[in-house]
């Protein structure tokens, strides 16, 4: 659902710095993903049984040869050469990817599709971007790409994704998730909700904590990628929501009276909202909170709003200004 929620804040940011153009969105790219899943499998079981301070110590003898020899010994494989991929079909003169384009994830699983693309001449455009891992070992995979592809310009999340990728690019902006724009593309406190007051839980990692409330709590989940991750229907906890749509999400975001989760972007999303929240799982992609100057893991915390405000206007602005000269 996180995923939902940047594609939505990026499509508002295109289509109102590029207002004289057509922004169209297109998907595609699962195919990809459900290979890498299903061959990763015998990976997890000897993740299971395999000791930490084993992994731990191969990691560091093999350092960056780690990932590639852990993929040829258990066949994962990240690229289905069987796929149609529409974008790569797309007569477009800008390709804009958002979220976590700038990580070694990604790049594994789409680098032979933004190689054709930067061989058409499109002009790629990371928007949001940010990495996964946060390690030297990812940004030097990364740089390694991005100088093979060129970038037209890299829009980043955080600020450590702008001080390893930010030069690799023709231009470059210290940006903020797209996320953030959710709220301009979707006013759901605007839409009046027969309930009374309630916080929003939202946890797919971890078990809820404890919160001492009065209000109703709605339990959403985000998702059902696994088994295990569909455990938490066995429980019947209270007021439990699933959908496949991510605006009723952010209609349940937007008049909370708090939020706890173990999401980053359920953050992001009551953030966006002005809501207060609280992010009680660990994770190096909370950096974008680094750029609104937000803790979110020791207290509920809620937004400047002015600073948001200021901050989704510069980047706007910035991509209203790259498109002009882009032509």
């Amino acid at each position: 659902m996180g995923n939902a929620f940047i594609d939505i804040g990026a499509m508002f940011q295109l289509s109102n710095a590029y207002s004289q153009h057509e922004v169209h969105t297109i998907g595609g790219g699962l195919t990809n993903i459900f290979l890498s899943y299903i061959t990763r499998e015998k990976l997890r079981k000897t993740r299971k049984v395999v000791p930490t301070k084993a992994l731990k110590m191969l990691k560091k003898v093999l350092s960056t040869r780690y990932g590639p020899f852990r993929d040829s010994l258990f066949g994962v494989k990240y690229s289905a050469d069987f796929s149609f991929e529409l974008i790569t079909a797309t007569k477009a003169n800008y390709i804009v990817i958002s979220g976590v384009g700038l990580s070694r994830w990604f790049i594994n699983l789409y680098k032979d599709i933004l190689i054709a693309l930067s061989e058409k001449d499109r002009k790629i455009i990371f928007l949001g971007g940010g990495a996964v891992q946060y390690t030297s070992d990812e940004a030097k995979f990364v740089t390694k790409f991005l100088k093979k592809i060129k970038p037209y310009a890299i829009v980043t999340r955080d600020i450590w994704s702008f001080n390893h990728f930010g030069e690799l690019a023709t231009h470059n902006y210290n940006g903020i998730d797209s996320g953030f724009f959710v709220s301009d593309a979707y006013g759901g406190e605007n839409v009046k909700l027969d309930l009374p007051k309630y916080l929003v839980f939202t946890f797919d990692k971890i078990a809820e904590p404890k919160v001492d409330t009065n209000f109703k709590i709605i339990r959403l989940h985000h998702t059902f990628w696994t088994f295990a991750e569909t455990k938490s229907l066995l429980d019947g906890k209270p007021n439990t929501f699933i959908s496949d749509s991510p605006y009723d999400y952010l209609l349940l975001y937007a008049s909370a009276e708090e939020v706890h989760t173990d999401r980053v972007h359920s953050c992001v999303a009551a953030c966006a909202y002005g809501r207060p929240f609280r992010l009680y799982y660990k994770s190096q992609r909370a950096r974008l909170f680094e750029r609104i100057g937000i803790d979110p893991f020791e207290k509920l915390v809620k937004p400047d709003s002015g600073k948001l405000r200021h901050e989704k206007g510069n980047q706007i602005k910035f991509l209203s200004e790259i498109i002009s000269e882009g032509g």
